[in-house]
């Protein structure tokens, strides 16, 4: 819903004004390195939808390719799984995160768990999109 000023003389609508735009100006509408954010959205989208391209050609040349619906229910049930095995990682991440604070593991560790669980889900879900769209196109 949105909020409506008040019916005043113009100079408290104008005091006003300068109240909420001083608000929004507090919120965070840049990344804190200066950078608006809608190049990196866009640098985000292309590098996400050239991962996609290229699991999807690598998987229609190695995941049963004389064969769509195997390759469908393939792709469906292996990512079904490591999606199963991701957020099975993710939760266990967090359970002992949360019990043993006093457990230190090294620096590169908690970084390249994260990488990997990232990766697990990323592959997991074009798996799971080619699985449902091979199994449409039937």
């Amino acid at each position: 819903m949105v909020e409506q000023l008040p019916s005043t003389n113009s100079s408290s609508k104008k005091d006003l004004l300068k109240k909420y735009s001083k608000n929004l100006m507090k919120k965070k509408f840049f990344s804190p390195i200066g950078v608006t954010p809608i190049p990196i959205q866009v640098a985000v989208g292309v590098a996400s939808a050239s991962y996609w391209r290229g699991m999807w050609y690598i998987l229609d040349d190695n995941l049963f390719p004389e064969n769509p619906l195997y390759s469908a229910v393939a792709s469906f049930g292996l990512g079904s799984c490591g999606l199963t095995l991701a957020q099975g990682m993710i939760a266990r991440q967090a359970e002992d995160a949360a019990r043993t604070k006093s457990i230190r593991l090294p620096s590169y560790y908690p970084s390249i768990a994260r990488f990997g669980t990232l990766y697990c889900v990323a592959t997991s879900c074009v798996l799971v999109w080619r699985g449902a769209w091979m199994g449409w196109d039937l």
